[in-house]
């Protein structure tokens, strides 16, 4: 298990490599994803569709036990 609460500036630029060492059937969480101040996290969510994998972005329009104004998204490796 990976637990990183690092550089919300560059996460974004890691997912290639963070996705590479997360073995098949591994969990990912990224949160901040709202955040006009994480430009590289806003992009997360098309990197992950355009890869394939089953993600679920928890938003403030999200179910109502499920919103959140920061964002997360939670991916599957598949």
């Amino acid at each position: 298990m990976i637990i990183s609460d690092a550089d919300h500036h560059h996460a974004g630029e890691w997912l290639d490599e963070t996705l590479r060492i997360t073995k098949k059937g591994g969990f990912l969480f990224f949160h901040d994803t709202n955040d006009k101040n994480f430009p590289t996290l806003k992009g997360i969510e098309s990197k992950i569709k355009n890869k394939g994998f089953m993600h679920y972005h928890f938003r403030e329009k999200s179910r109502e036990d499920e919103r959140t104004q920061r964002e997360w998204i939670f991916v599957v490796k598949s």
